[in-house]
């Protein structure tokens, strides 16, 4: 696991990246005091970090599970009763703002002197970062506010002096939140009070986004963000995430991205993200059919033999080394959803 996320009914929260050769399924498992595990989420090539359990004064959600996609714009909701998965909220990136860090829970009233209606509540705020990596030059992180409801409130994109950050921990400290900055020549913790954050201007125009919102500008996804700030990476004249929500566009890796703005090395009109994973009848799991097709591969390749049928290698061969064998019996264990008979 990657991240410890707290403890939901004694069981420990965590995420991870099952790593195949380099090619990984995240993780979010609930951990019991045996060691066993129950999978909440289990998306091919698709991280997630940064889970946390929401206090009993987040709204309705109080008690819920939340976690972030790592490289993709999405903060997953799972009710705590029937593991139910959900989209809460997501984040609006820009290109150079690509994944999600870690998730924190304020104190109640933290916010409270943005909004008198958050004044016995928490706010959810989330890190969100350039790069996968500390060594990229890009510094272009923000710190954000959501309420309940799934609108932000409130954004901080610079530290001391005016200087760009990278964000990566939060840890609240009474009212104070520490911020982890891991920007180029930083290694800095930088510490918060909501008076350090700023009220959404996304086009910089003077106007709060919740006024220019009030006023008429479209906000399909009702999160507080103009449509018009938000990416629209296949020019539709709507944010990428609405496309999805309406069905205009599939997701198969539920990163908040349409499928057509993903990469596709290999042409077949299906996402880097969810072509080698496993999942032979494109259901967006690996289960007992994929197991039976697995099956007849591995029967007819082998250790150095080539399969006679290509769908064996693009979807089967974890290892990439031209076969289908017992290393990539393997990976396809570490892929499955359920358990292998």
């Amino acid at each position: 696991p990657s991240e410890v996320g707290g403890v939901l009914g004694g069981n420990l929260l965590v995420t991870g990246l099952a790593d195949v050769s380099g090619v990984g399924n995240g993780r979010a498992l609930l951990i019991d005091s045996d060691g066993d595990a129950t999978v909440l989420l289990n998306r091919f090539g698709m991280p997630f970090w940064g889970p946390a359990i929401a206090p009993p004064d987040f709204g309705d959600y109080g008690g819920s599970i939340f976690i972030g996609v790592a490289t993709g714009a999405g903060i997953y909701r799972i009710d705590p009763v029937d593991l139910d998965v959900s989209l809460f909220v997501s984040v609006p990136l820009v290109e150079e703002l690509r994944g999600i860090r870690q998730i924190a829970f304020s104190p109640p009233g933290w916010a409270a002197s943005l909004d008198p209606e958050l004044a016995d509540q928490s706010v959810l705020v989330v890190s969100v970062a350039s790069s996968l990596s500390s060594n990229d030059t890009i510094d272009l992180g923000a710190v954000m506010v959501w309420d309940s409801t799934g609108k932000r409130v409130a954004i901080l994109t610079q530290g001391a002096g005016g200087i760009n950050i990278e964000p990566r921990g939060l840890l609240f400290v009474e009212d104070d939140l520490l911020i982890s900055d891991i920007a180029e020549g930083h290694d800095w913790l930088l510490r918060a009070t909501i008076n350090s954050f700023a009220i959404p201007d996304c086009d910089g125009d003077g106007v709060p986004d919740a006024c220019a919102i009030e006023a008429g500008a479209a906000d399909c996804n009702a999160n507080g963000v103009p449509d018009a700030c938000e990416p629209d990476c296949n020019d539709t004249g709507q944010p990428d995430d609405c496309d999805v929500l309406d069905g205009l566009s599939p997701d198969c890796d539920l990163n908040g991205f349409p499928d057509e703005c993903e990469p596709d090395n290999d042409g077949d009109g299906i996402p880097d993200p969810c072509d080698r994973a496993g999942d032979f009848d494109h259901d967006s799991d690996v289960d007992l059919d994929d197991h039976e097709l697995f099956a007849i591969c591995l029967e007819v390749s082998g250790p150095g033999v080539s399969p006679p049928f290509p769908d064996c290698l693009d979807v089967f061969d974890f290892d990439a080394d031209g076969d289908v064998d017992l290393l990539d019996a393997g990976g396809f264990q570490r892929a499955f959803t359920a358990s292998i008979p």
